[in-house]
C-alpha cells in the first residue's frame, strides 16, 4: 500500500508533536521536582535557625520570626540589644545552607 505525501507530512507531524509534548511534560516534572527539593531545603534550614536560636541563652527567639527562600534567611522581630541583635544572625549565618542572611531586628 502506497502512502500519499499529504498523510506522510501529517503523520511526521503528529509525532513530532508528540515528542515536543513530552519533553515539555519532561521539562515540567523535572522543574516541579527541583522547586520541591528547594521548599524542602528551604524549610529544613528555617528549623535549624530556628533551633540554633531556641539554644542561644543571649536571644529570646520567641518575638523572632525566620523564613527561608532559596537558602537566604530573612529573621525579623524584637530583640532587647544590639548584642542580641548581632547574635541572632550569627547564629542563622552558621547553619549549614545558608547563603546570606537579612535580618529586620528591631532592638526594643
Amino acid at each position: 500500500m502506497k502512502t500519499s505525501p499529504k498523510r506522510s507530512l501529517i503523520v511526521s507531524f503528529a509525532a513530532l508533536l508528540g515528542i515536543v509534548s513530552i519533553g515539555f511534560l519532561a521539562g515540567g516534572c523535572a522543574s516541579a521536582a527541583t522547586i520541591a527539593s528547594r521548599n524542602r531545603s528551604d524549610t529544613l534550614i528555617t528549623a535549624k535557625v530556628r533551633s540554633a536560636l531556641a539554644a542561644d541563652n543571649e536571644v529570646n527567639s520567641f518575638y523572632i520570626g525566620v523564613t527561608t527562600v532559596n537558602n537566604v534567611v530573612t529573621v525579623a522581630g524584637l530583640v532587647d540589644t544590639k548584642e542580641q541583635r548581632q547574635a541572632v544572625a550569627q547564629d542563622a549565618a552558621a547553619v549549614g545552607g545558608v547563603s546570606s542572611v537579612d535580618y529586620s531586628l528591631i532592638v526594643d
